[in-house]
């Protein structure tokens, strides 16, 4: 005959339930900080496919702060269409072909077609400032800034960045007002305002 084997008591039992949620909780917890930092790692080196995928699955782990993580992986996935379209050489061939009246025209038939055509009816506002905030990121990225303004020193890039920075979210009426502005006034001498498209300029 078998000799029994003690059964627990209802205590012991739940204290090791326990005992074994904070243990997994801890072990995931410190999962999502070491994947946090190196999501960060990957912005800093430029690595933006990398960093996506990191946001993307924070999001899925860490549903209390998903909407955090989700505006970090679009920040990311910006950037990382940014370099794809710059690395494209056909796009960078037909973006080569616009001249500054062209690249004008075609900022205007943008915002035509987004205010009034898209399903999404983006307003003015929306696209001036989403505008700035891609030339900012154009800008932070050294392979646009060698590809495109070789010749622009670095004082002056740095000032017209720094105009950029200071430059106030303020509400844009109308298409006419979006026009106006739709090229920086602080733009160095040699920089081709041929990259305009959205916003006040398309990267």
């Amino acid at each position: 005959m078998l000799p029994s084997t003690p059964r627990r008591s209802a205590p012991s039992s739940l204290l090791l339930v326990v005992f074994c949620a904070l243990a997994l909780a801890g072990a995931s917890r410190a999962d999502t900080v070491e994947l946090q930092k190196k999501a960060g790692r990957f912005e800093r080196a430029g690595q933006w496919a990398e960093a996506c995928r990191c946001y993307e699955e924070l999001a899925r782990r860490d549903r209390i702060n998903a909407h955090i993580y989700r505006e970090a992986y679009h920040r990311a996935h910006r950037r990382l269409q940014l370099s794809i379209r710059h690395t494209d050489p056909i796009y960078r061939a037909e973006l080569k072909k616009l001249s500054v009246p062209q690249a004008l025209d075609l900022y205007e038939q943008v915002l035509s077609v987004l205010t009034a055509a898209h399903p999404d009816r983006a307003s003015l506002t929306t696209l001036h400032n989403n505008g700035l905030q891609e030339l900012r990121n154009a800008l932070e990225d050294e392979g646009f800034r060698a590809r495109y303004f070789p010749d622009v020193k670095p004082d002056a890039l740095a000032a017209f960045k720094a105009k950029l920075d200071a430059w106030p979210l303020t509400r844009v009426a109308s298409r006419d007002e979006a026009s106006r502005r739709r090229w920086p006034s602080a733009a160095p001498r040699h920089m081709p305002a041929s990259r305009c498209g959205r916003g006040p300029c398309r990267p």
